[in-house]
């Protein structure tokens, strides 16, 4: 029987082709690069048949060139001033920016409207691409697993501006909405299916990250209100970051040095070791939280992590990826011990090609994001955390696997001897792992 692989990947995909003559194949390649790369971006599926890769064909090569699009969509210039006036009379105006203003490199661009505006600025949650600097003063985190946009001493916003992302994604049920019905929205987005799809929006534009954050600035001076709304804004988010700083702070400190070792102190140990023009690859799900709160994004620093998804055994390939595309940068891949079972057999491309990548494994011993999916009594938790969830019995020793295909590995269980530790992976002109017995961050809702 047949198996019709077009069929089976459309729905995943932007586009799925076969090709069905030899002599089409180059004008099929470059039309799936065309499709993918041009927004909004995506996958496609292209099927090439083995009988026709062996025949000889006598055809030009496209000019790829000649089939690219320019990204940028200027969006509808009276819906910008629309939107500028309703910031400007805004209360407690709040930014979610999304992956989409790091891919156009609009960062700088985003950087001059927050402040502009005086407004705090939040990822979206689950996002790629970190396009807001976390050292900024008006950067603010707010929870993976259980999203709010109620900030401290800021407070519920009442306008909500959404800038390249979805709107939002939630990965598990939520009883109350994370966007209070009185709130007023204006949302930003490349692909108009993402305007709207959930909740119900005051203003959508169908525009590009860039043009959009340029049309804003050029709008907000125009209506910008009275230095006296600025400065109070200013002031109030002052206190909102140091509020929130110092409940981080007092986490930390209280769990400082515990063992298991508390994952925030492994972030603040990087932090201080790593460059600070580092690329950070993330695929620890449950580590998530605490390493963007004490690792410093600071401008140069980028981060890059899969973002709805749910397959796992992705990051490890994708660091490798990373660090072989910026041959002289750091790139630190920050992996849950669950995520580097589902891609062991990239330690042997690590060993076999001698890449410089430093992996550190957060391990807790478990598939924490499954085990926090888990409702009931502490003993119900425990009995299926240990059908499934656990990965114990026996546990599994990282740095002696790295060790296994010549890999310069080293486990950690001691707080003390993180830093040590980290600094010999940072050190060595080939592939390191770092394996730190990190404490269980369960569901706090």
């Amino acid at each position: 029987e047949g198996k019709n692989l077009v069929e089976m990947t459309k729905q995943f995909t932007k586009w799925s082709a076969e090709v069905h003559r030899a002599d089409r194949i180059p004008e099929y390649l470059n039309r799936a690069f065309k499709v993918a790369s041009s927004a909004p971006t995506g996958p496609v599926y292209l099927a090439l048949p083995s009988n026709l890769l062996g025949e000889p064909i006598n055809v030009e090569n496209p000019d790829a060139e000649r089939s690219r699009v320019s990204p940028r969509i200027a969006g509808d210039p009276e819906a910008f001033a629309d939107a500028a006036k309703m910031l400007a009379h805004a209360k407690r105006p709040l930014i979610v920016a999304g992956s989409a203003i790091a891919r156009a490199r609009a960062t700088e661009e985003l950087i001059k409207f927050a402040e502009l505006v005086a407004a705090p600025v939040v990822m979206e949650p689950r996002y790629s691409f970190l396009s807001f600097p976390t050292t900024h003063p008006q950067s603010f985190q707010i929870a993976e697993r259980q999203p709010s946009f109620d900030l401290p001493v800021w407070g519920e916003p009442d306008v909500i501006i959404a800038i390249g992302c979805r709107l939002i994604r939630e990965y598990r049920y939520i009883p109350e909405p994370v966007i209070k019905p009185s709130t007023k929205i204006v949302h930003i987005e490349e692909d108009p299916w993402e305007i709207g799809k959930v909740f119900p929006v005051d203003i959508g534009i169908v525009a590009d990250a860039k043009s959009a954050l340029k049309s804003l600035i050029e709008c907000y001076a125009k209506v910008e209100p009275a230095t006296g709304v600025k400065s109070e804004r200013l002031e109030c988010l002052r206190k909102a970051k140091d509020q929130a700083t110092g409940e981080i702070d007092s986490r930390v400190s209280k769990g400082w040095d515990a063992t298991p070792i508390n994952a925030a102190r492994v972030a603040r140990t990087m932090d201080r070791l790593v460059e600070k023009d580092a690329l950070i690859v993330n695929e620890s799900p449950t580590s998530k939280d605490l390493l963007m709160s004490n690792f410093q994004f600071s401008p140069k620093r980028d981060y890059f992590s899969n973002s709805s998804g749910g397959y796992l055994g992705w990051g490890l390939g994708a660091a490798i990826g990373a660090k072989l595309a910026a041959p002289k940068r750091r790139v630190v891949a920050c992996l849950g011990d669950g995520s580097t079972m589902f891609g062991l057999q990239g330690l042997w491309t690590l060993a076999r090609y001698r890449i410089p990548l430093v992996v550190i494994v957060f391990n807790n011993r478990a598939y924490m994001a499954v085990k926090n999916q888990f409702r009931g009594s502490e003993e119900r938790i425990r009995i299926a955390a240990d059908m499934g969830a656990e990965i114990t019995g026996p546990e599994i020793n990282f740095a002696r696997l790295a060790e296994t295909f010549g890999i310069h590995g080293e486990r950690v269980e001691h707080p003390d001897a993180i830093e040590a530790a980290l600094k010999r992976a940072l050190d060595q002109t080939g592939p390191a792992l770092v394996d730190v017995v990190i404490s269980q961050n369960t569901r706090k809702d």
